[in-house]
């Protein structure tokens, strides 16, 4: 390692196993349930799970004028009674590989009663890559499990929005055909999209102005009435969360394990366990906000006030032992890294 300050953090070191654990029958929590929930007035949490798209990057304000921001607003007006908690768990430029690692501190943690589900976009909409329809569809069928109703939303980047190339967007089917497997609703953002640009009533131009992967506040709001017209459509249609007896696509990610590097018994020569680092000019996709702990390796011997000096010490290898499908390493390095 050069004048290297390496950050492993509380997802590094993060197991699958396969696994078919779970039972075919499932508690049920239908949308229709919600619904009348919500009418009496309970208290309810609701949960955005996704990437940058659900976090609202670009938006004037995300926490006012983000498709999640939106769907609260509509949330609160059509359920005047009802005392909602919404709860942002987006991390941007992220997919749901990392995402079945952090369901359950980062959804099920917060006992949610509704879930939406992102990550179409960013698991790469065209593809039909199985180790990511695995991912993903382990979320699916664990919130399901847990008898939790989940809308699955599909949202766009402007190159998306083309009639013509509908039929080929396989992980949009795909995740559409999850949706009927498990009795979830279905917001479908890039064919209402594409079918208001076919009609002349919006333009691209004006959903995405700075960059083609994340819109403004217009392309917010279409994102969040697709979303909502899932959501109605899943009550009107009473769905209920069901399980397949087995996965459409494969177990793998069904049985996993997150383990936090900095409750290691030893660590390595040159390793020390450290503290997040909040300060930053982004958010969505700061590491750091998400991170419980951390572990870092320096080359460099500290000075009395602990910052690295000019001499240098050995740092040795972190070694790991994993019996596994796949392993993921969460954390933050800096740019000589």
């Amino acid at each position: 390692m050069s004048t290297t300050q390496r950050v492993l953090s509380t997802l590094a070191g993060m197991f699958f196993v396969a696994s078919t654990a779970l039972a075919a029958e499932a508690p049920r929590g239908s949308f229709a349930e919600f619904d009348a929930r919500a009418k009496a007035g309970a208290r309810l949490n609701v949960v955005f799970f996704g990437a940058s798209l659900t976090w609202g990057a670009n938006a004037s304000d995300p926490a006012e004028t983000s498709y999640r921001a939106v769907m609260r607003d509509r949330f609160e007006q059509h359920y005047p009674a009802a005392h909602f908690r919404f709860r942002d768990a987006a991390i941007g430029g992220t997919g749901s590989q990392l995402g079945a690692f952090r369901l359950d501190r980062d959804v099920l943690a917060h006992r949610p009663d509704l879930v939406f589900v992102d990550f179409t976009a960013n698991d790469d909409i065209n593809s039909a890559d199985p180790e990511t329809l695995a991912s993903y569809e382990s979320i699916l069928r664990r919130l399901v499990a847990a008898g939790i109703p989940v809308v699955q939303v599909a949202f766009p980047f402007r190159w998306d929005i083309e009639t013509a190339k509908l039929p080929t967007m396989k992980r949009r089917i795909a995740h559409q055909a999850l949706a009927e497997a498990y009795g979830s609703g279905w917001g479908d953002a890039v064919t209402r999209i594409c079918r208001e640009v076919d009609a002349g009533r919006l333009t691209c131009e004006a959903l995405w102005v700075t960059d083609g992967v994340h819109p403004h506040d217009p392309g917010y709001r279409e994102f969040a009435a697709a979303a909502w017209d899932g959501y109605l459509a899943a009550v009107k249609s009473r769905l209920a969360p069901r399980v397949p007896p087995q996965p459409l696509h494969g177990a793998t990610y069904m049985a996993q394990r997150r383990v936090r590097l900095a409750e290691l018994p030893a660590l390595p020569e040159g390793w020390c366990k450290g503290r997040p680092n909040l300060t930053a000019v982004n958010h969505d996709w700061l590491m750091s906000r998400w991170l419980d702990d951390l572990i870092v390796a320096r080359n460099r011997k500290p000075d009395e006030k602990g910052t690295p000096g000019k001499e240098s010490q050995p740092v040795k290898p972190l070694r790991l032992k994993v019996e596994a499908t796949a392993i993921l390493l969460f954390g933050e390095s800096t740019a000589d890294s």
